[in-house]
């Protein structure tokens, strides 16, 4: 009877010995995977460094962040487009245009021979007026359409009463009749005869220049009659060249090439 306290306590004992050492291998298990995780984690992060490395090297970048710095108006770079602009340059509010006139039913059409003289303007270098040059306009788009007699001078004033306004040079008496820069002028075409009109209008600003030519021929017309020119007229053909807005260098080049 005496020596079943002393295994009842030694069974206790065992107990609390297998007891205390299950939490200790349950830890160092733990631990052996958090390490294995983190092994994982740390391969896949190199392998993404070094692949990202090797693509910015193949694509010449660099990892070097690419600051902003601010910079004050005068610090910019001046375009040469502005270097052109002096004081007796006229500069246009705004170089939009126009509807077309709305009483007449208007069609685009492609480039031609016929249109050619409509897409042009003139210049020549500063001081050398004995070299006037035309210039062709590349860009833009040509609409024409037919009136009557009634709408001679109504497409006229549709057109260049707005763009005084908008301070393009018109070639009227109310404006300059020139675009002058630093090294050269451009003109509007402007020709008047009994059987056709054109009137050229241009624009300019922020280093771009915008120009609108309106001609118009007059069907079965009689130069030579002594009668009114208006009472001749049966049908007027228009043809309105507006072109896309075209920086002040191309008529550098231009005129750099091509001028004698």
């Amino acid at each position: 009877m005496d020596e079943q306290p002393q295994l009842i306590k030694e069974n206790s004992d065992l107990t609390q010995s297998m007891g205390s050492s299950t939490p200790i291998e349950n830890k160092s298990s733990l631990r052996k995977k958090l390490d294995t995780i983190f092994s994982i984690l740390l391969g896949v992060l190199i392998f993404c460094v070094v692949f990202a490395g090797i693509y910015y090297l193949g694509t010449g970048k660099s990892f070097v962040p690419q600051m902003k710095i601010a910079t004050k108006p005068t610090d910019v770079t001046i375009k040469k487009e502005f270097l052109e602009v002096t004081e007796k340059t006229q500069v246009a509010k705004s170089l939009e245009v126009p509807t077309l006139y709305s009483e007449l039913q208007w069609k685009e059409i492609n480039k031609a021979a016929s249109t050619e003289s409509s897409m042009e303007i003139t210049g020549f270098k500063t001081g050398d007026l004995e070299n006037i040059t035309k210039l062709p306009l590349l860009g833009g788009k040509i609409y024409t359409a037919t009136g009557d007699a009634s709408t001679y001078e109504n497409v006229y004033n549709y057109y260049v009463a707005p763009l005084e306004k908008l301070r393009w040079v018109t070639g009227t008496n109310t404006t300059t009749d020139s675009l002058i820069f630093k090294s050269f002028t451009l003109e509007p075409i402007i020709a008047d005869s009994p059987c056709g009109r054109i009137n050229g209008y241009i624009g300019y600003k922020d280093g771009l220049v915008r120009v609108i030519t309106e001609a118009n021929s007059v069907s079965h017309c009689l130069p030579d009659s002594p009668e009114n020119r208006d009472a001749v007229k049966h049908t007027i053909e228009y043809t309105i060249f507006i072109s896309d807005p075209t920086p002040i260098s191309y008529f550098t080049d231009y005129l750099a090439k091509h001028s004698k």
